[in-house]
């Protein structure tokens, strides 16, 4: 399905609110982020409901927040970030399946007015700097063309029908954005390019039971409080190391660290950001997965083991082949 999503920018006036995740469920070194803070002495303090155990990540300016207006919101109306993307190719984030289906609901039903696409590490940096800065365009945010869902995928929106499949045996959750215009200044992160790589490099860096902190790193924007019980606290780009627990055809299995631990968990707005395999010399790989779904339904939330959805499967290649070649039309 591809969805022109309705956008628009706020008038002056409007301030922009720090952000939390409304999603359902969790969720190559690039240059630098033109537009973000890209020091620890200008980031700001990571509040307790960020990414589990999550260290700021001002290196991989690759992976964005996806950013909804919803001006209705009783805790904190204004711009707030829904789930986590990464870009792939010059116009083209890939990110959850069920995001994509979430932001076409919102849109449909009016609830949110805007998607506008951040890659800074610190989406509101810019307009608390400079309060006159009001709208995404002036805060250096990027335009969304489309939204797209794999046609693979199931309706994640109808939880009832999905419960039953899991562990999600042949169900995907993949999607795609296309923007506006092509992204200045930040590489494309690299993704597998054919059936089954994934598990090639998994087998190389050594992922198994006797080594499950085999270099595996997940990067997100997301929160683990939902729905907020006070003013959502800002909402950061942090990466945090997770460990190996299990492989299948269409998933990456990792173990949830609690807080505090050696390793990281992933939780809401998480979703759809990458699971990325980290060399030895700190350098990334490739992206391996897209964060997904608990590994069990009735865990509580950011807890026991989380499903991230492998990005080598034959339709996600297919589908997000497609999509770069849309996005390449008339270009």
């Amino acid at each position: 399905m591809t969805t022109t999503p309705k956008l628009t920018t706020p008038g002056p006036g409007v301030a922009a609110a720090v952000v939390f995740m409304l999603a359902m469920s969790i969720g190559a070194c690039s240059d630098a982020d033109p537009t973000g803070p890209r020091t620890a002495a200008e980031s700001v303090d990571r509040p307790p409901q960020s990414l589990i155990n999550g260290e700021d990540d001002f290196d991989r300016s690759a992976v964005a927040a996806i950013m909804i207006y919803e001006p209705t919101f009783p805790a904190d109306p204004g711009w707030r970030s829904f789930c986590t993307a990464t870009l792939i190719h010059k116009r083209v984030l890939t990110t959850a399946g069920h995001c994509i289906q979430g932001l076409e609901a919102r849109l449909a039903s009016g609830s949110i007015q805007g998607v506008w696409i951040s890659f800074q590490q610190h989406p509101e940096a810019q307009f608390k700097k400079d309060p006159a800065v009001a709208d995404p365009v002036t805060g250096g945010w990027y335009e969304i063309e489309s939204l797209h869902d794999n046609p693979d995928n199931p309706n994640w929106l109808d939880i009832p029908s999905i419960l039953p499949l899991f562990p999600l045996p042949n169900v995907h959750d993949s999607g795609a954005i296309i923007l506006s215009q092509k992204v200045k200044g930040i590489q494309p992160m690299k993704m597998p390019t054919r059936p089954a790589e994934v598990e090639k490099r998994l087998a190389t860096a050594g992922c198994d039971e006797q080594t499950p902190d085999c270099g595996l790193r997940v990067v997100g924007y997301g929160l683990t409080e939902f729905p907020p019980t006070m003013l959502a606290p800002p909402q950061l780009r942090l990466s945090a190391p997770l460990r190996w627990k299990g492989t299948d055809r269409l998933w990456v299995v990792t173990e949830q660290g609690l807080p505090g631990a050696e390793f990281g968990a992933v939780c809401f707005g998480d979703s759809g950001g990458p699971l990325v395999l980290v060399k030895g010399n700190g350098r990334d790989r490739i992206i391996t997965a897209m964060g997904s779904a608990p590994e069990h339904p009735d865990d509580p939330p950011c807890t026991g083991g989380a499903l991230h959805y492998r990005v080598d499967t034959e339709s996600h290649l297919a589908f997000i082949k497609d999509v770069i070649l849309q996005s390449l039309r008339g270009r």
